[in-house]
């Protein structure tokens, strides 16, 4: 067995079976064995049967196919509280002059004026005797940050997608969806919505081991 699971229905090809239907497996288990054993005939004698000789296991490879209902678990979370920074077009320019006794503006404001902005610096420098010399060309982009509450509908919504999505990329493809679980493991006071999504699909479970001969 691949994986844990309920057997759900077996199909044997070659091999002897294991398990039964509705019977519960854990990974590692043998579903369908490569070692068939057989009784012993019994020969008939004068109208008394006995025993005959006993027929000795063979080794065959094992095939078969056994579906199983399984479970996949995936996690997702949403921020209740969004926050998105966007720039308003607007910038201002300061140009600064280094020298060896003071720094000083020769070009804007002092201050930017801005709350929230970002800064692009170009500079340049060289030396004197004197001391190092230099100028530097500043750029500050105005920004600001939208903050938006997302209601708790939403916010389940984008968690379980998300918890879905995690799910997805742990199932093979075109798998056929029994059941899906959606539970919300975070308290309402919480600013982070937390979701547990669990899936019960159906799926062969076997897969292919050598037989370990001692």
């Amino acid at each position: 067995a691949a994986k844990d699971g309920v057997v759900e229905e077996i199909l044997l090809l070659e091999g002897q079976k294991n398990v039964e239907e509705g019977e519960t497996v854990t990974k590692g288990d043998i579903l369908i064995s490569g070692i068939k054993f057989y009784q012993s005939e019994n020969i008939i004698q004068g109208g008394d049967e006995t025993e005959g000789e006993e027929i000795p296991p063979e080794t065959v490879r094992a095939r078969g196919i056994v579906r199983a209902r399984v479970w996949y678990e995936g996690y997702g979370e949403c921020n209740r509280v969004s926050k998105k920074t966007i720039y308003t077009g607007r910038q201002n320019r300061q140009i600064m002059i280094k020298s060896p006794w003071k720094d000083f503006i020769v070009y804007g404001d002092k201050e930017t004026g801005f709350q929230q902005f970002d800064q692009k610096l170009k500079s340049k420098e060289f030396k004197s005797p004197w001391g190092a010399f230099g100028w530097t060309n500043v750029i500050n982009k105005e920004k600001n940050t939208i903050v938006t509450q997302i209601s708790e509908n939403e916010a389940v919504r984008i968690a379980r997608e998300k918890a879905v999505e995690n799910i997805r990329n742990k199932m093979i493809p075109d798998q056929h969806r029994q059941d899906l679980k959606n539970e919300v493991i975070s308290s309402p006071s919480d600013p982070i919505l937390r979701c547990r999504v669990s899936i019960e699909v159906i799926e062969d479970i076997g897969r292919a081991e050598p037989i370990n001969e001692q």
